[in-house]
């Protein structure tokens, strides 16, 4: 395994966040959250080299980085903050005064993805703002059927502001259509990803956690090993043609995300949830899709519950994983990987 540095210590706790959340800002400088234990989240501009950090936004959702920039949600509004002076202003509030989901943003940082939804509807309103203009438009809206009406895990493509991916979330395995992009063109909506079912008619296919590549072309996401078919693991879904790939199946994946250049991805491992006792520790894996290789880069310890998810990823130049674990005092805490197979 690789050289690994910990941000982190017995006072405060220290996340890198939902791993779909670009944190890096260049290769030596991330947005992490930090609080003390029963209080609110602190979002702060972190230095690994030097240690030295500063507040960027209080009590607000995780911010996501891009060209030098900040996004950031706030109940019914959206701020866009610059990384170098800190500052940032409000773009768009919703008239009706309804939260915001995370914000999600296109390549260019232009144009922002988000889910709005009622307090007391389960109708997920998905909305694309284009921060130059500050105009904001519903691309599409849609509850599923009960038992498990919730559409959630927004995320705008990011080469396409036209188009936003949303996922059925519920019980994975009753959840027969996961995988949803619609496109504000047309104001419809399909499901990319096509989930077989058993010859005795259960789910055999059981998937999630998923994330664009950075092309837009298609997107990664788990087969869980709830599944009841062989193999399992990362898989890969063209968005065109729909046609599904097995990436990697050694290891027992959960959360997968990119690299910049799309030619790496990192995952973490799930336990096995069955077992009397799970194990403590998730495995931090580099998948490198021109070699063909599945690489163990760390060992984090975890509670399995939110916010200690190891969620990994990739500094820009791939050099560096961010990923969150558990330090000796309990607290959770940020590692990073110096990650040796950087191109």
């Amino acid at each position: 395994m690789d050289q690994i540095k910990y941000i982190g210590g017995a006072k405060y706790n220290y996340e890198a966040g939902y791993y779909t959340f670009n944190k890096w800002v260049d290769n030596h400088r991330l947005v992490l959250g930090k609080w003390e234990d029963g209080t609110p989240h602190t979002h702060v501009l972190h230095d690994i080299d030097t240690g030295e950090e500063r507040v960027l936004c209080e009590g607000a959702g995780y911010p996501v980085v891009t060209g030098g920039r900040f996004y950031f949600t706030k109940g019914p509004s959206l701020f866009v903050g610059d990384i170098r002076t800190g500052a940032a202003e409000e773009v768009w509030r919703s008239e009706d005064g309804f939260p915001l989901s995370y914000a999600h943003v296109t390549n260019d940082g232009r144009y922002v993805g988000m889910r709005m939804r009622p307090p007391t509807d389960e109708t997920a309103v998905l909305l694309v703002c284009d921060t130059a203009t500050g105009n904001c438009r519903e691309i599409y809206r849609k509850r599923f059927r009960e038992p498990f009406p919730t559409a959630d895990h927004v995320m705008i493509c990011p080469a396409d502001p036209n188009l936003i991916f949303f996922a059925h979330e519920g019980k994975t395995e009753y959840i027969s259509n996961r995988l949803w992009v619609a496109d504000g063109r047309t104001g419809t909506a399909r499901c990319i990803a096509r989930q077989n079912l058993t010859p005795d008619g259960d789910l055999a296919d059981c998937f999630g956690h998923e994330m664009w590549a950075p092309d837009g072309r298609g997107m990664y996401f788990v087969k869980y090993q709830v599944s009841l078919t062989q193999p399992k693991g990362i898989c890969y879904v063209d968005l065109e043609t729909s046609e599904i790939k097995m990436i990697a199946s050694g290891f027992r994946y959960w959360h997968v995300g990119v690299s910049a250049d799309g030619k790496k991805l990192v995952a973490d491992t799930a336990p096995d949830w069955d077992a009397l006792s799970p194990d403590d520790v998730s495995e931090v894996i580099c998948v490198d899709l021109e070699r063909g290789t599945e690489t163990l880069v760390a060992r984090a310890a975890s509670t399995w519950k939110h916010p200690c998810h190891p969620h990994p990823q990739f500094s820009p130049d791939a050099g560096k994983i961010c990923f969150t674990t558990l330090n000796e005092h309990g607290k959770v805490c940020v590692g990073i990987a110096m990650y040796q197979g950087a191109a």
